[in-house]
Formats: structure tokens, C-alpha cells, sequence
């Protein structure tokens, strides 16, 4: 019995020496509810650093005011999205990209990054705004960041 105490004792001194130790820290997001609001934020570029929550919240958010109104989409090859690069500013990389047109709704370029457990994805949607005398259509560019939020969970577009 003795020595089983001895034994637990060593192991237990062990477990709590003050050597630095080879242990990795992961962040783990937080589970989001059954549902998640969406927030529209209206902000140029220069305000934007502080309404992004950090990379491993549950959150969605729309932003506009990013971008200037245009009246054509560029080529994909010169296509930028702006939220990624405070993303990879708080440590996130990149994954993957993609666009594509939804049927019956905006143009959208995606990238996704992640960190550690948590994963965002940034959405650049191209929504017709009014049209003009000429019949062409003026295009408002929003940017959707939704970070650890299953698909099933994220509210639809809107072009409000």
C-alpha cells in the first residue's frame, strides 16, 4: 500500500514540475445557438478593425461601405475580398476560395480560413442596386464574414 502511494506520488510530482512542457493550445469556438442573427455594420474601411470579433466567436456579420458602388463586376483574376487580410491579421490562414453566381441572386467570391479548431469564411456578394436612366444597373458589393457557424445555422442574403 505504501508503495502504491509512493508510486502516485512520483507520478504526481511528475505531472506538476514547473519544466516547460510540449502541450499545444487549441481553440475551440464556441457552439452557436439554433439560430444566429445576422448583423449589418455600414462602415468604411478605416472603421472596420473594431467591429470584427475575434476568429473563434460564433458570429455573422455584413458589412458595406467597403466598397464603392460600381456599374460592372471585374474579372475574377482581379477580384479582392478586404476582411481577410484582418482575418489573417488575428492569425487565421488561408484555405480555400471559389465564386460563383447564385441562381436568382448576387455574383459571390468566397474564402475560407482557419485557425486552429475555428473556421471563417468571407462572402463578397455583388447585389443590383437601381437601375439607372441608361437600363444598366448600378452593383453594391456587401462582404458577409461568418465565422464557426454551421451552414444550416446562417441567415439568407439580404440586399438591405
Amino acid at each position: 500500500m505504501q508503495l502504491r502511494a509512493l508510486v502516485v506520488a512520483v507520478l504526481l510530482y511528475g505531472c506538476s514540475s514547473d519544466q516547460p512542457g510540449t502541450s499545444v493550445a487549441v481553440r475551440t469556438p464556441p457552439k452557436p445557438e439554433t439560430k444566429v442573427q445576422r448583423t449589418l455594420i455600414v462602415v468604411g474601411r478605416d472603421d472596420v478593425k473594431g467591429s470584427l470579433p475575434g476568429p473563434c466567436e460564433s458570429f455573422v456579420q455584413d458589412y458595406t461601405g467597403l466598397h464603392p458602388i460600381i456599374d460592372t463586376f471585374p474579372s475574377i483574376t482581379q477580384d479582392s475580398i478586404f476582411m481577410d487580410t484582418l482575418l489573417m491579421e488575428m492569425g487565421m490562414h488561408y484555405v480555400t476560395s471559389g465564386w460563383g453566381n447564385w441562381e436568382l441572386g448576387p455574383r459571390i467570391f468566397s474564402m475560407t480560413l482557419a485557425l486552429d479548431a475555428c473556421t471563417c469564411q468571407v462572402h463578397k456578394a455583388y447585389f443590383y442596386n437601381q437601375i439607372r436612366p441608361d437600363s444598366t444597373w448600378d452593383l453594391r458589393v456587401t462582404e458577409r464574414v461568418v465565422c464557426n457557424v454551421p451552414d444550416s445555422l446562417i441567415p439568407w442574403w439580404t440586399d438591405q
